[in-house]
């Protein structure tokens, strides 16, 4: 099977056996190992693959989310500058020039209100998985994936810090 990326992609995990493709139309979609039509070649951008069973899509300037049957399960309404892959059943995404998080269905469990978010997931393992740091007004809070807060709006910034020495 050929296929075809850009230069910026190092590695495609074909261990979901579905990739994004351009079809002929300049479109994109998705295929699965066997060269397999999955989602038809009908977006203007596509992440490479799919994660925890759902794929990143654009249309215009607006994404989305669809499952492997094609179908937009989180519609195409989320602004392009700012969107993230599923990460434990949730994606950072940007609406209205405001951030929030959503559910595979589609809910806003962090409401876009936000003036950034960002996840905490990969802050050294210890054990912030469904931590997001939120800033309001220059102001700094945390919230988990429940969408409760956890801190006030006291700190001035936040740190992703990363202690691999290796």
């Amino acid at each position: 099977m050929l296929v075809d990326w850009d230069a910026r992609t190092k590695t495609v995990d074909l261990n979901n056996h579905v990739i994004a493709f351009q079809g002929n139309n300049g479109k994109y979609g998705f295929i699965d190992i066997n060269g397999d039509i999955v989602v038809d070649a009908k977006y203007d951008g596509a992440d490479v693959g799919f994660h925890e069973g759902v794929a990143l899509v654009l249309m215009g300037t607006k994404h989305g989310y669809v499952d492997k049957d094609g179908k937009e399960i989180i519609p195409l309404i989320y602004d392009n500058a700012y969107i993230s892959v599923f990460d434990n059943g949730v994606a950072i995404v940007k609406r209205d020039e405001k951030y929030g998080v959503i559910n595979k269905n589609g809910k806003e469990v962090v409401e876009c209100k936000y003036d950034y978010c960002d996840s905490c997931n990969d802050c050294c393992d210890l054990g912030y998985e469904g931590i997001y740091a939120i800033e309001l007004n220059n102001k700094w809070a945390y919230v988990n994936k429940e969408g409760e807060q956890i801190t006030d709006f006291i700190y001035d910034s936040t740190m992703k810090m990363d202690f691999n020495l290796n």
